[in-house]
Order: structure tokens, then sequence, then C-alpha cells
């Protein structure tokens, strides 16, 4: 969408890897650590919840540390 609004107004171009990099479309997640979930008994988390870090990864806690 980018590039066909620049296009549009006559500037150049943003190249494809760049755009990739951009993520403000996407709401990061922050990982909670193990020991909240289970001080707190949270239910809806576990060591096998996954969260959106960024567009391209979806990490466990583990992972992500």
């Amino acid at each position: 969408m980018t590039n066909q609004i620049l296009k549009e107004l006559g500037c150049s171009l943003v190249p494809e890897l760049f755009l990739e990099r951009t993520q403000e479309l996407v709401e990061r997640e922050m990982p909670i650590h193990p020991s909240i979930t289970n001080h707190f008994e949270l239910s809806f988390v576990n060591q096998d919840t996954r969260y959106l870090i960024d567009r391209l990864r979806n990490l466990t806690f583990s992972e992500y540390i």
C-alpha cells in the first residue's frame, strides 16, 4: 500500500526489504514468565503459550528468552 500511494504521488518507491521490516500494524505481546502464571494461577497461559513477538516470530517464553 505504501508504494502504491508513493507511486500516485510521483515519489520514489520504498524497497520491499524495508517494507517487510516495518511493524506498525503488529501489536507485540510480552511473554509472561512461568512463575508469574503460577503465582497468580493464570489459566489462560501455560509454558506452551505462544506470543506474537513480531511479524515473523511466534515464540513460547523459553524460546523468547
